[in-house]
């Protein structure tokens, strides 16, 4: 119990930060969904932004353990025994964090569509000039149709359903975690390069499965870890992970590939480290502890760079015998 009270008092410590964190990016997205005039915004959309407001939240405590991150600047110059705290956080805190953490990154984000601003035959480029439903009268008119180019992509994501006729290569959420049904982006049978007559030619979004096979019992290592000794590292990966995964759920009736698991490939992978970083043991260990965990570590990595070097004919379209693409093929949902 004591444990689990500790916990609390941790959360209780940084839950306003990552409270205000995550309210703030759902108001940034809904005020975006009713300036571009969408009908709806989904529950997926709105958790998906708060675990990933949650994330960002524990990356900083990652970044500052000791708590210090989080202090709230008017406390501090409160206990500093600056006058006017409250003021004096508003002045020179509150304007330069919005400018870096709103303005900034709105700003970067429409700066990456000058390719688009460029061109004359771009999709909906002067959708301002030629509809009549656009909007946005006091935004100038490259960004008039840019945001209602915006607009017509989220109108078309929030209504993407499998109906019913599922694509061949759809999957579920509850096949990403170990890559159960990967997606079939090219095959071509007959191509040449392979030394033989007849060659396949494909490419096939896979994640490698010595590690993708791992992640579930890593994962559940990782929540033993979070709770029972609430390791702040484990902590931070299992929200990272969870951010990129679990609101998925909430809209099964959605078309979803495997592709959309890529943003829970890098947590996937700090997680492993974490773990064989346990194996392996720290300096203070015995030699012979050492040199064991040495050994298991450098076998598996050892195991994840063959199968990744035998998977790379079919993630790069290198031309294969029919044989040797059969062998690849080593679960009958990859087919």
């Amino acid at each position: 119990m004591k444990k689990f009270f500790y916990f609390f008092k941790w959360c209780m410590d940084f839950k306003l930060y990552m409270a205000i964190d995550a309210l703030a990016l759902i108001f940034i997205k809904g005020l975006c969904v009713l300036l571009m005039g969408g009908d709806s915004i989904t529950i997926q959309m709105l958790l998906e932004m708060t675990l990933v407001a949650l994330a960002a939240s524990l990356v900083q405590m990652a970044c500052f353990p000791s708590g210090r991150a989080f202090e709230r600047p008017a406390l501090a110059r409160r206990t500093a025994g600056v006058r006017r705290p409250w003021s004096g956080a508003i002045v020179r805190d509150v304007g330069p964090a919005l400018a870096s953490l709103v303005l900034l990154p709105i700003a970067l984000y429409f700066a990456t569509w000058f390719n688009w601003y460029g061109s004359e035959t771009a999709t909906d480029r002067h959708a301002s000039l030629v509809s009549d439903d656009v909007g946005f009268g006091f935004v100038p008119e490259p960004f008039r149709s840019l945001l209602y180019y915006q607009a017509n992509v989220l109108d078309f994501h929030t209504h993407l359903t499998t109906g019913d006729h599922p694509h061949p290569w759809e999957s579920k959420p509850w096949a990403w975690p170990m890559g159960m049904r990967p997606m079939l982006y090219y095959y071509e049978s007959g191509v040449h390069g392979c030394g033989e007559g007849s060659c396949v030619g494909a490419t096939m979004l896979l994640g490698t499965p010595a590690m993708w096979w791992v992640s579930l019992p890593v994962a559940a290592w990782a929540l033993w870890r979070a709770v029972s000794r609430l390791d702040w590292r484990y902590t931070a990966v299992l929200v990272g992970y969870g951010a990129g995964y679990l609101p998925w759920f909430t809209n099964l009736a959605r078309q979803m590939y495997y592709f959309y698991a890529t943003p829970m490939a890098p947590f996937l992978v700090l997680g492993i480290t974490l773990v064989l970083g346990e194996i392996l043991g720290s300096a203070r260990e015995h030699s012979e502890r050492r040199k064991t965990g040495l050994l298991v570590v450098a076998l598996y990595v050892g195991l994840v760079v063959a199968n990744f070097a035998w998977l790379w004919p079919i993630l790069n379209g290198v031309p294969i015998t029919q044989e040797h693409w059969q062998a690849e093929m080593w679960l009958p949902s990859w087919r």
